[in-house]
């Protein structure tokens, strides 16, 4: 009798119930064994510090650049072209003259078109053809920049006008390296003081993160006075952000 009850109870119980159960089970036995493998691993990250810090270098500026344009007027485009050639070649010269080398010159944006007069009726008439080209100089030599100026002006006369100068640092690397350093030995110090609170030892450099901020090219204005013309170079700051993350022991 006692058989045939339990069998009919057994025969009561939904599949699905069974089934729920099992995975019950499986699950518990599952969250024991991790458990276990969890314990026996070794946390191979050692306790760290990170910090960020900007260091910088302040420099003068020892090279100029230069963007200027060779134009003229004249009563053919190819006799405009012969004339912007001859410009060109004097400023070759000139800048040869001064141990200019020859990457530092270049030469673009050659444009021809007819430049008009107009009358109060509204006619106009021909003046001729306007012939321009473009020319972009580095003179490394900043301190001699102002003489080169000077000459290029005298040979070419008004056939040629300066759009723009500007200066710029022509060993950027080497000030980035003193920026870069200045960043490290910041970042350290603020390392060593919070190793010496929480009572350990720093250790060795984990990472290293860089952002460089390049120097800014500054814009710059000619004067003339009885010796030629001179500049202010002034003084450039270049910046260097760094992340360091060093192991404490």
């Amino acid at each position: 009798m006692a058989e045939r009850r339990v069998s009919k109870q057994l025969s009561k119980i939904n599949p699905n119930q069974i089934l729920f159960l099992l995975a019950s089970l499986l699950l518990i036995a599952l969250v024991i064994v991790v458990s276990m493998v969890a314990g026996r691993v070794t946390n191979n990250y050692p306790p760290s510090v990170a910090f960020s810090a900007v260091g910088s270098a302040s420099i003068t500026p020892d090279g100029i650049k230069l963007s200027g344009s060779a134009n003229t007027l004249a009563r053919t485009s190819s006799a405009g072209l012969s004339e912007v050639a001859k410009v060109g070649e004097s400023i070759r010269q000139v800048l040869a003259a001064n141990n200019v080398d020859s990457k530092n010159i270049s030469s673009a944006n050659l444009s021809i078109y007819p430049e008009y007069s107009y009358t109060p009726t509204g006619s106009r008439n021909l003046l001729g053809y306007r012939v321009s080209q473009g020319y972009e100089v580095v003179l490394e030599d900043g301190k001699a920049a102002g003489a080169v100026i000077d000459q290029l002006i005298r040979a070419t006369g008004d056939k040629f006008q300066i759009n723009s100068i500007s200066s710029f640092i022509t060993d950027q690397e080497g000030v980035v390296k003193i920026a870069r350093a200045d960043a490290i030995a910041k970042a350290k110090i603020k390392a060593q003081d919070y190793a010496q609170l929480t009572g350990k030892k720093l250790g060795k450099i984990l990472s290293i993160n860089e952002n460089s901020m390049d120097a800014p090219v500054m814009p710059m204005a000619t004067s003339k006075d009885s010796l030629g013309t001179s500049f202010d170079m002034g003084s450039t700051k270049v910046e260097v952000s760094l992340y360091i993350s060093w192991e404490l022991k």
